[in-house]
C-alpha cells in the first residue's frame, strides 16, 4: 500500500489508519496464535466463522509466529482501548490486540471483513474504539413468529458489524400457565441457546 492510500473499507470506518509499505497475506499457510486462554476463546470463535466464510480449516497455536499468521493478543495493560477497543496491525504476518477478549474478538470481526473483499490486506495500523456504548438492534416476535435459525443469524451478523446489545420482544412458554400457550411462543431451551449464542458474540 502507497501511504496516500485510504484506509481499508470495513464497517464502522477504520478513521485511525495509518498505511505503511507492503501487504498481509492470507493463505493455505496461515496459522492462529494464541497462547492465554481469553486469547484461544477468540482464536476458537473466529477458527469456526474463517471456515463458514470458505477460507478452510485454520490450526490454532502457541506462540512463535512466522510470516502469514494472526496473532491474537490480549493485553489488559493497553487500558486506552477499554473494554471494547483493539489495535489491528498488518503487515508480513497481522495481530489483533485489546485489552479484553471482547476487544481483540471486534478485531477479529474487522479482519473478517477485509479478508471477504480478498485474501491481500493493506500493510498499516490502526486503532478503532466505538463511539457508542450501547450499539443495538430491536426485533418484535409479538404479532409474528421469527425463527430461531433466523435470531441466531441475527446476532452473528450483529456481532459482525459489532453491535452489541439485541432487544427482543417475544413470548416464553409458561410451565405454570399452559393455556397461555398458543402459536408463536419459545422454548426455556432455545432462549438459553440465542442467550448462550450471544455469550459466544459478544451481543447481550
Amino acid at each position: 500500500a502507497r501511504s496516500g492510500e485510504g484506509p481499508p473499507v470495513a464497517v464502522p470506518a477504520l478513521t485511525g489508519w495509518t498505511a505503511e509499505p507492503g501487504g498481509y497475506a492470507f493463505g493455505p499457510r496461515t496459522r492462529l496464535v494464541a497462547d492465554s486462554p481469553a486469547e484461544r476463546l477468540v482464536a476458537d470463535t473466529l477458527v469456526g466463522d474463517l471456515r463458514a466464510a470458505g477460507h478452510g480449516r485454520i490450526a490454532v497455536v502457541r506462540g512463535g509466529a512466522r510470516s502469514g499468521d494472526i496473532v491474537i493478543n490480549v493485553r489488559p495493560s493497553r487500558s486506552a482501548l477499554g473494554t471494547e477497543g483493539y489495535e489491528l496491525h498488518s503487515g508480513t504476518r497481522l495481530s489483533i490486540t485489546g485489552a479484553t477478549g471482547t476487544g481483540a474478538f471486534y478485531g477479529t470481526r474487522t479482519l473478517l471483513q477485509l479478508l471477504a473483499q480478498g485474501d491481500r490486506i493493506p500493510a498499516g495500523r490502526t486503532v478503532d474504539v466505538p463511539r457508542y456504548k450501547e450499539r443495538g438492534v430491536g426485533a418484535c416476535a409479538c404479532y409474528i413468529h421469527i425463527s430461531l435459525p433466523w435470531l441466531e443469524n441475527l446476532v452473528r451478523e450483529m456481532s459482525y458489524n459489532k453491535l452489541n446489545q439485541l432487544l427482543v420482544e417475544l413470548k416464553v412458554k409458561s410451565d405454570a400457565h399452559p393455556e397461555a400457550n398458543t402459536w408463536g411462543y419459545y422454548t426455556k431451551d432455545e432462549i438459553r441457546r440465542l442467550v448462550a449464542l450471544g455469550d459466544k458474540y459478544h451481543v447481550e
